[in-house]
């Protein structure tokens, strides 16, 4: 399996509890199409999925409700 090295920003609002996930090269795109994960684990957990789509289809990013479920203190922003 090949793999490349790069950094993702992931962006937590306590308050709401929502975490997003953002992939490099994609600051300037906008994200007309949203997909929403239904699995019926998520469901269990009360967590929503949501995936950002460009124009082209390509994964920008991902917003997580409910992110501590499924982000521990490893993943979230230090602070948080």
């Amino acid at each position: 399996m090949d793999s490349i090295n790069c950094t993702v920003n992931v962006s937590h609002d306590a308050e709401v509890d929502a975490a997003y996930i953002a992939f490099p090269g994609f600051e300037n795109e906008s994200f007309p199409t949203q997909v929403t994960v239904d699995h019926a684990r998520l469901k269990e957990l009360g967590v929503d999925v949501i995936l950002d789509l460009t124009q082209d289809g390509c994964l920008a990013g991902i917003e997580i409700l409910g992110a501590t479920v499924l982000l521990n203190g490893r993943m979230l922003p230090k602070g948080q």
